[in-house]
């Protein structure tokens, strides 16, 4: 795959904020929110390999240390920058804790509060579990509301506030809310199964202990 228009992309924000001459505390938000927000995209649909995640992390440490994408050397590793704040690190989210989500998703539900840390479309809170792997990116389309968009556009005070269904696939979605248990917060749900992985086994604990909070890190 050719992750070359990808990584012009990420190159030609950075480039575009250099005029700025932006904070530390500016940098780190903007890579936190826009320059992820472009890998997020591709990596819905595709599995980015592991040369251009590094490239792309490469340009984000020089980014965030220097204020340019330079050779300069970085003044912390990329991997300490990404632990969590409680651990000394800035909370980042790193790009290759991906590579799990296909395993992750299978052992992920979520006990639905108020919405804010809930995908709308990718994460398993509907009995029909996630409504992309379910319906296709079409269901999206038809609702009019954004890939990224969490539960609580559609959950408010408890009481789900869903648009007038246009299709039979959001009727269907509809017609089962009210199966649906609503607490104070969204809460996830570890499965304490077991799934083969190529020549090893990865259970739900293990999933769970991978660097920080697995159930935020590895959702898109």
């Amino acid at each position: 795959m050719d992750c070359d228009a990808l990584v012009a992309k990420i190159a030609g924000r950075i480039d575009s904020w250099l005029v700025w001459h932006l904070s530390f505390a500016m940098r780190l938000q903007l890579i936190s929110s826009i320059l992820f927000s472009l890998q997020v995209f591709w990596a819905r649909v595709f599995i980015l390999p592991k040369k251009v995640i590094r490239l792309i992390e490469q340009k984000f440490n020089r980014f965030l240390w220097s204020g340019k994408d330079t050779k300069a050397k970085a003044k912390v590793a990329w991997d300490k920058v990404c632990f969590p704040k409680s651990e000394g690190g800035l909370g980042l989210r790193k790009l290759d804790i991906l590579k799990f989500r296909d395993v992750a998703k299978e052992f992920l539900s979520f006990k639905v509060g108020k919405g804010h840390d809930i995908s709308l479309w990718f994460d398993a809170w509907h009995p029909a579990s996630r409504l992309v792997d379910n319906y296709g990116f079409r269901i999206v389309y038809d609702f009019g509301i954004g890939i990224d968009a969490k539960l609580a556009v559609v959950l408010q005070n408890g009481n789900w506030i869903w648009a007038p269904a246009r299709s039979k696939a959001l009727v269907n979605i509809q017609s089962q809310l009210p199966s649906i248990t609503i607490g104070a917060d969204d809460v996830p749900v570890w499965k304490s199964i077991k799934v083969e992985v190529r020549t090893r086994v990865l259970s739900s604990r293990k999933l769970k202990n991978i660097s920080g909070s697995l159930a935020q890190q590895w959702r898109l």
